[in-house]
């Protein structure tokens, strides 16, 4: 009974790691059975359950190719997600190969591009990781071959987006089904030592070309409320369409929208009854009589959606089956109908979409750009806890405010986080020297207030004669930052037909990520060296003298920021200091980072509130402006764990916030 036995035993491993997405129906466990019999009939003494780790095995799995078009001959977007099982290190490679028929696709001008995969489960493969473009060698098959860089690729769910120009003729039944993408993982830049076992994907037979599909936005019946392109909105969205050649009377229409839109899972659809232009309104919308391109699926026509992401797939069926033998193509008309999507936050950069109907497909088609601020910012000239601070704002119009018509006007709202307060005398914002377009200030009868006496809330009200064309705006004015310390969280912005700010008078609208408010450094000072008055364009010594309200860590980084106008000088003689690194400076910016130091390496810098507190002194280096800055302030902020091995200077000095 004290006996331990071991044994071997040779097993063929599954494709998939057990119990996976790709290899459901195995178990996940093994099984020890002693007894005289076999599987019935004999007598089983004892047996167990193994319980151990789950078995992974080393292969890709879950592999989805997904191409934003199957037109012949067309280039387009290509991802492929999958799952691996062992980590790629330096030097290793990634393949995905491509079917005979297929070629690398350009865009944008640029060959053998990147493009981008989306999802929040998926994660991409490292930026040091590089893209090439090449020719196996054999059958000359076309790969797009990853070379992993220094930063290693764990196991785990990923994706890759390339461009490719599908086949310029359909293949034949027999070949398309055969067509397949490969993906495959090697440990070594010679791809002579497998990573993980290869996964294949089909590839999608290529479609014949609609002649002409289009999105609808002119002739819809306003009065409808069917279109609403307000981000994040539900909407109606309206196709047209040629048929090529007759289909059969049931088939299916697949909508694929840009990335960032979604489609309900039971999505709305709607083709009309066959006698009236609902697709384009209501039952009772009619069209002018020079409109004749546009015809309707023929009467009693049943139809269902089936939204997944940014797809809607629509069936199309005879309500009485046999009651018709084709859905006929007219040359010249264009059939409509119209589907159920909600919209993204921001118009998307690549802003197309593509609608298959049976087996015709037209990619590429323009879609609309959404009622929203574009290109907005918030510039603070001070972070510090409870302090005024003057707030640029930035912001880029796509739809006019209107000015005076009768008794009612246009605005623009800016709602503020919690904490932060207008100040305003007279209800009028202080700071606030006019609205600024891109040429000029656009007038005084365009006032900065405060929204009905919120001070959370800034109001300018176009009361001018003329409306407010859209163009880049900024405008600044003074607030109050919170009383302690916040995360940086976004402003709202928001135009209006009337100052009654209704939902339906809403026009453009977008969310703007904000500042993040700092604790208030209690003992800091600075003087120029020399002193006395500064000469514009002369090099000028800053002596900085501070006490921190906490201790610096690893990963940490203070950073000084002065007027836009001055230039720091970090290298050379610019910069002295007994505890502080050597800072990396950008324009008025100078960053000094703790993200490669160790606790243990870290400087002691004890914080004021400690015994024997560290005064941190330093000496920076700048270059006077030729005028005297707009905003003269100098500011100085310790970021906490901004990096826990570097902190590339793009990333320090991007954006609006002073911490990255």
């Amino acid at each position: 009974r004290q006996t331990l036995y071991t044994f071997t035993a040779s097993v063929r491993v599954p494709d998939a790691t057990p119990g996976s997405q790709a290899n459901p129906a195995s178990g996940s466990f093994w099984y020890l059975a002693f007894g005289s019999g076999g599987s019935s009939g004999g007598e089983r003494r004892a047996a167990a359950r193994l319980t151990q780790k789950e078995p992974q095995v080393r292969a890709v799995s879950g592999l989805v190719v997904h191409r934003s078009t199957a037109t012949p001959g067309a280039v387009g977007a290509l991802i492929a997600t999958f799952t691996t099982a062992t980590t790629l290190h330096e030097g290793g490679r990634l393949l995905l190969e491509i079917p005979a028929g297929f070629a690398f696709g350009a865009h944008l001008g640029q060959a053998c591009s990147r493009g981008s995969v989306g999802g929040e489960d998926t994660a991409e493969i490292p930026a040091d990781a590089t893209l090439d473009c090449i020719q196996l060698p054999g059958d000359g098959s076309l790969a797009f071959e990853w070379s992993i860089g220094a930063t290693s690729v764990p196991p785990g769910h990923y994706g890759v987006s390339v461009f490719v120009q599908n086949p310029v003729t359909s293949p034949g039944v027999a070949d398309s089904y055969s067509m397949a993408f490969w993906l495959r993982t090697y440990s070594d830049s010679s791809r002579t030592t497998i990573a993980d076992a290869a996964a294949s994907a089909p590839a999608d037979v290529s479609m014949k070309t609609l002649p002409q599909a289009d999105l609808v936005t002119e002739y819809i019946d306003s009065g409808s409320g069917i279109s609403d392109w307000r981000p994040g909105r539900t909407t109606w969205v309206v196709f047209a369409f040629e048929l090529r050649e007759d289909i059969p009377p049931a088939f299916e229409i697949l909508v694929r929208a840009p990335m960032g839109f979604q489609v309900a899972s039971s999505c709305g659809v709607h083709v009309g009854d066959g006698s009236t232009y609902s697709p384009l309104g209501s039952q009772g919308t009619s069209l002018p009589s020079h409109l004749t391109q546009f015809i309707l699926f023929p009467p009693e026509t049943s139809v269902s959606c089936v939204g997944h992401g940014r797809e809607a797939r629509i069936s199309v069926s005879p309500a009485v089956p046999g009651s018709r033998s084709t859905m006929p193509a007219i040359a010249g008309k264009v059939y409509l109908f119209r589907v159920e999507v909600t919209n993204p936050l921001t118009t998307p950069s690549s802003n197309h979409w593509l609608l298959r109907v049976a087996d015709q497909e037209f990619s590429g088609i323009l879609g609309f750009d959404l009622q929203e601020f574009r290109e907005s910012s918030i510039q603070p000239s001070n972070t510090a806890a409870g302090d005024i601070t003057s707030v640029k704002l930035n912001f880029w119009s796509r739809t006019s405010v209107r000015g005076v018509t009768g008794s009612r006007h246009g605005i623009i709202l800016i709602t503020m986080p919690s904490g932060f307060a207008l100040q305003a005398v007279n209800g009028l914002c202080s700071g606030f020297s006019g609205l600024q377009n891109s040429s000029r200030v656009v007038g005084d009868l365009v006032t900065c207030e405060e929204w009905l006496g919120n001070p959370q809330r800034i109001v300018l009200h176009n009361r001018m004669d003329s409306a407010l064309a859209p163009d880049k705006y900024e405008f600044e004015c003074q607030v109050e930052n919170p009383g302690l310390p916040t995360p940086s969280l976004h402003w709202e912005l928001a135009s209006y037909r009337t100052e009654f700010a209704m939902d339906e008078d809403l026009l453009d609208t977008t969310l703007v990520e904000g500042f993040a408010v700092n604790t208030k450094l209690s003992s800091f000072a600075v003087e120029p060296w020399p002193g006395g008055s500064q000469r514009s364009g002369f090099e000028v010594t800053l002596r900085v003298a501070l006490m921190l309200d906490s201790a610096v860590r690893s990963g940490d980084a203070l950073i000084v920021r002065g007027p836009e106008e001055y230039t720091s000088l970090c290298e050379g003689g610019g910069f002295r200091s007994q505890l502080l690194p050597r800072p990396a400076c950008s324009g008025a910016r100078a960053a000094f980072s703790f993200a490669n130091f160790t606790d243990a390496t870290v400087p002691e810098i004890l914080p004021k509130d400690v015994d024997g507190a560290t005064v941190v002194t330093f000496e920076l280096g700048a270059v006077n402006p030729e005028t005297k800055p707009i905003r003269n302030i100098l500011e100085f902020v310790h970021c906490r764990g901004v990096g826990s091995t570097s902190i590339p200077e793009r990333d320090l000095f991007q954006g609006s916030s002073v911490c990255p």
